[in-house]
C-alpha cells in the first residue's frame, strides 16, 4: 500500500507539476502579448506625437497667415481712406483749378479788350 501511495502522491505531484508548468505557459504567453501591445502602444505614441509636432508647425503656419491677413485688411483700410480722402482733395483741386482757368480766360478776355480799345 505505501507503494501504491507513493504512486498515488507521485502521480499527484505530476498533475500538479503539469498544471504549473501549463500555467506559467499561458502566463508567459499572455506576459508576450501585453508587452506586445506595449511596444505596439509606445509606437503609436510616438507616431501620435510626430504627428502632433507637425500640427503644432502647420498650426503655426495658419496663425501666421491669418495675422499677415488681418494685417493686409488693416492696410488695404488704412489705403482705402487715404485714397477716399486723395479723391476729394483732387476734386476740390479740379474746381479750384476751373475758378482759376476761368478768372484766367476772363483776364485774358479784358486784357485783349482794353488793348483793342485802349
Amino acid at each position: 500500500m505505501k507503494n501504491e501511495q507513493k504512486g498515488i502522491k507521485k502521480g499527484f505531484q505530476n498533475w500538479v507539476d503539469a498544471n504549473k508548468q501549463r500555467n506559467a505557459k499561458t502566463q508567459e504567453k499572455k506576459l508576450k502579448e501585453n508587452m506586445e501591445l506595449i511596444v505596439n502602444l509606445k509606437l503609436k505614441i510616438k507616431e501620435y506625437d510626430l504627428e502632433n509636432q507637425d500640427l503644432l508647425i502647420e498650426n503655426d503656419q495658419l496663425r501666421r497667415i491669418s495675422m499677415d491677413g488681418i494685417n493686409l485688411a488693416q492696410v488695404w483700410k488704412e489705403l482705402s481712406h487715404k485714397i477716399k480722402v486723395l479723391c476729394v482733395d483732387l476734386s476740390d483741386r479740379q474746381s479750384v483749378m476751373n475758378n482759376l482757368m476761368y478768372e484766367n480766360t476772363s483776364l485774358a478776355e479784358n486784357i485783349n479788350r482794353k488793348r483793342h480799345h485802349g
